[in-house]
Parts: C-alpha cells; sequence; structure tokens
C-alpha cells in the first residue's frame, strides 16, 4: 500500500468512526425535521427520523461522507460570494441562530439557509427564501434542463413548505445549484405552490400520528425491486416481516 492508500484509509477510517460516535450518542429527535418531509417514501422519513441504523452493509461510504462536507463548503463559499456581490442575505436570526421554525405544537420543525432581503431591482422582489444544493454533473444537467420540480420533488418540497411557514409565500425563492464538479451555478425562482405545501403539511401530521402509535406508514412502492427501495439504506428491516 503507498502512501496515498494510506493517508486515504487513515481520513476515511476517521470519518467513519467520528459518525458512527455521533450516532451512538444521538437520541432520536423529538420533532421531524421540515427537510426531509417531501422524500418520496413516508416509510423511509420515518426511520430517518427515529435514528433507525441502516442495513448492514448499507453504511454511508467514506467517500460519500466527504461529499457531504464538500457540499457544506460550497454552501458557505457561497453565501459569502452572494453577500459580496451587492445582495443582502440574512443567514442568522435575531438570536445568532440559523433562521427556522416550528408547528404542530414544536412537534415538526425546520431551519432555511438565508432570506435574500434586498439587492439590485432585476433580481427582485424581495424578500425571497434562499436555499443552496450542490450537485453532481448529472443532478445539475437535471436541474438545468428540467427545472426543479421535474429534477428533484424532495427539494421542491422542502421549499414549498419553507416558504409557507416563514410567510415568504408572496414572492418566488431562489433555489441555486452548484455542479460540484467544474463550478458552474444556476438559480432558479421558485412560485409559491399552496397546493403542495398543504399536501406536505398532512403528511407530516400523518407521519407524526403513525409514528407515535409505532405504525409504518406505506411504503413508496409495492415491488421491492422499484428504483427507490433498491436504493434505500433500509430496504432489509422494510421488507423483512413481508
Amino acid at each position: 500500500m503507498g502512501i496515498s492508500d494510506r493517508l486515504s484509509d487513515q481520513i476515511n477510517k476517521h470519518l467513519s468512526t467520528s459518525r458512527l460516535n455521533r450516532q451512538s450518542k444521538e437520541k432520536p429527535r423529538e420533532y421531524l425535521g421540515a427537510s426531509i418531509l417531501g422524500r418520496p417514501c413516508a416509510r423511509q422519513v420515518q426511520y430517518m427520523w427515529k435514528n433507525i441504523p441502516e442495513d448492514e452493509g448499507k453504511k454511508i461510504p467514506a467517500h460519500v461522507l466527504r461529499i457531504f462536507d464538500i457540499g457544506g463548503a460550497y454552501e458557505e463559499l457561497i453565501i459569502k460570494w452572494i453577500q459580496e456581490s451587492n445582495l443582502t442575505l440574512k443567514v442568522l436570526g435575531d438570536d445568532s441562530k440559523q433562521i427556522g421554525f416550528t408547528f404542530e405544537e414544536g412537534k415538526i420543525k425546520g431551519h432555511i439557509d438565508g432570506i435574500i432581503q434586498d439587492g439590485p431591482k432585476d433580481c427582485g422582489p424581495y424578500p425571497r427564501l434562499w436555499e443552496c444544493k450542490s450537485m453532481n454533473a448529472r443532478r445539475y444537467d437535471d436541474f438545468k434542463s428540467l427545472g426543479l420540480k421535474r429534477s428533484n420533488i424532495t427539494y421542491y418540497n422542502q421549499v414549498q413548505i419553507y416558504m409557507n411557514q416563514l410567510k415568504l409565500d408572496k414572492n418566488p425563492a431562489i433555489l441555486t445549484g452548484i455542479n460540484k464538479d467544474n463550478g458552474q451555478m444556476i438559480h432558479e425562482a421558485v412560485p409559491y405552490d399552496k397546493k403542495a405545501a398543504l399536501e406536505m403539511i398532512e403528511r407530516a401530521k400523518e407521519i407524526i400520528s403513525k409514528t407515535e402509535a409505532k405504525q409504518l406508514m406505506p411504503r413508496v412502492s409495492e415491488y421491492r425491486n422499484n428504483f427507490e427501495c433498491r436504493y434505500c439504506s433500509w430496504q432489509e428491516r422494510c421488507w423483512h416481516n413481508e
């Protein structure tokens, strides 16, 4: 094993061990995070919410953990770029914490990337909810050609419930996508979709109700070989009792 492999192995072990340590100390969240509500499978949302361990062999590999960290670094860079570009982007509330919201007696919470409060007239109107997503080349190309709703319904639903709960529904939100492979960037104006937002709220209430009653939500598909099921980290657990 050469120096490159040895160093990479050392870093990968650290990333995997750190994640396992965090998971072992984490208690299931008392609240349901709004960012995962729009995922295609409501049962997967339950597993994620309650921090249910992934199937054996389905742990997130180290290179994906690196991608997660890289995505976070991209977001910090884009915030810096926007704030230096004659746009007023608010990312923290008056309490110096990430801007967020809660409803259903604190059982559902969400936190946003920011609010564009002011800037050039041709970038308005203001204020506008702002969300940032880093993407690989394939997902970026889909986002660019198909738009947010058709390319990633999870992100679309996330934006809608955020706009609804923070009363930022009068002006279209801005979803910034950046291509992690080459640094290309695109911004989509996403109008408020009241129907989608209310559907997400009702879905959240149902997930909470069934989870508290120790009941599972329906799967996204009746077939185990469905795309969403095939690549789900809880596939074996989910289908084991059938």
